[in-house]
């Protein structure tokens, strides 16, 4: 499995004691489909089929507020 996960983070102050961050989390970021389920039984008429993939690219965005 071949996956590139990143995240970002800026934070912005807003007053002495109160400060504000943005987060990016990305997961899959070059959005590689990864197979599974592939049959492996040589008795199977199924043999060397794909039957599913794992879930494509996933971004999450936050924003905290700490004071």
């Amino acid at each position: 499995m071949y996956n590139v996960d990143i995240s970002l983070a800026k934070n912005f102050p807003l007053a002495e004691k109160k400060n504000l961050e943005f987060r990016s989390d990305v997961q899959n970021l070059l959005n590689h489909t990864q197979y599974t389920n592939v049959s492996t039984n040589l008795a199977n008429v199924d043999f060397g089929q794909i039957a599913g993939a794992r879930a494509a690219r996933s971004i999450q965005l936050q924003l905290r507020l700490t004071f």
